[in-house]
C-alpha cells in the first residue's frame, strides 16, 4: 500500500466561475488538461448548464487523477480562452 495525492474535480468552484461570467462566456468545458482531447466535456453552452455540477461526480468517467490537472475551459465572446485549474486535494491509500 501506499498514499498518493489524487487531484478531484472542485465542480462547486467550476459552477461559481461560470456562474459569474454567463453574460461573456460562449461554452464552458472541464476535463484533465493533460490529456484535454480524451477527457474534455461541454458543461456550459449557449447561455446554459448542460451539466448540472452540484451533482455531478464525473466527467469522461473521471473523478480525479494522481497526475493529471482537473481543469475548466472558459470560452468567451470578445476575448481569449482561459484555462483555470479547478480541484481540490485528497491522499488516498492505494
Amino acid at each position: 500500500m501506499s498514499i498518493q495525492t489524487v487531484k478531484y474535480y472542485d465542480f462547486i468552484k467550476a459552477q461559481e466561475i461560470i456562474e459569474n461570467h454567463t453574460e461573456t462566456l460562449t461554452s464552458a468545458h472541464l476535463g484533465m488538461f493533460e490529456d484535454w482531447l480524451w477527457t474534455a466535456e461541454p458543461v456550459f453552452e449557449d447561455g446554459q448548464f448542460t451539466k448540472y455540477l452540484l451533482t455531478t461526480e464525473k466527467i469522461a468517467g473521471i473523478d480525479g487523477s494522481c497526475w493529471a490537472t482537473p481543469t475548466l475551459l472558459l470560452e468567451f465572446k470578445d476575448r481569449p480562452p482561459e484555462f483555470i485549474s479547478c480541484f481540490y486535494e485528497k491522499e488516498v491509500i492505494k
